[in-house]
């Protein structure tokens, strides 16, 4: 576990402390976390519109990309489709107010395609159901944390294809690890790749939200 990570986890706890501790109203969080996902969207704008450029210089690398952003989203979806049928089963979200299949799926989707950016999708689940945004912060922390656990291991034919388990997260966090163990070739594709489901998952994760 990275530092960052240890902090963002030090204060997602620190928050759970002071929320119990103060029984502070859930509107007024609602409110907060509402403010505090459209500051981070607009934060989020200004640095990816500095690689935009970056992007067009590589469109050599555009198959290799394609297909590995075409894994990495359709492969999160087919997870959140298949943990949602679980979960409607065992009706584990109805701490979240889900009763019905369509809705478990739903979220257990969104979460999932949250790939990896945990603050985003924390935040932006929480403003439905704070166990919601429970659950969209920690499976996507989760994720990052195996992608430092488990990208080492992988052998070097898995070393392109091993990027997609990073998610959005190969843009900045993860790079580090795909470059010493992947080499410049995969540190490469593994930014662009971050940086452009960095630009899709605020759009696709509100659509699947939104979808009933």
């Amino acid at each position: 576990m990275n530092r960052q990570s240890i902090l963002l986890l030090a204060f997602f706890l620190a928050g759970f402390a002071v929320s119990t501790v103060l029984n502070l109203e859930e509107e007024v969080m609602r409110v907060w976390l509402e403010r505090t996902l459209y500051l981070l969207l607009f934060v989020i704008g200004i640095a990816v519109s500095d690689e935009i450029s970056k992007l067009r210089e590589t469109h050599a690398l555009a198959g290799k990309v394609a297909r590995l952003l075409l894994s990495t989203i359709s492969g999160s979806a087919i997870g959140g489709l298949l943990s949602g049928l679980v979960l409607a089963y065992s009706g584990s979200l109805s701490e979240a107010g889900c009763f019905s299949l369509i809705c478990v799926v739903k979220y257990s989707m969104a979460i999932s395609l949250g790939m990896g950016w945990y603050t985003f999708t924390g935040v932006l689940l929480g403003t439905h159901s704070y166990f919601l945004g429970f659950l969209g912060f920690m499976s996507n922390l989760l994720r990052e944390l195996l992608t430092f656990t488990i990208y080492p291991l992988l052998p070097k034919k898995l070393a392109i294809s091993g990027i997609s388990m990073g998610g959005a997260t190969t843009m900045d966090t993860t790079l580090p690890i795909m470059h010493k163990f992947g080499g410049p070739k995969v540190s490469l594709l593994a930014f662009i790749h971050g940086t452009v489901l960095t630009l899709l998952i605020p759009i696709l994760l509100p659509l699947v939200v939104n979808i009933v």
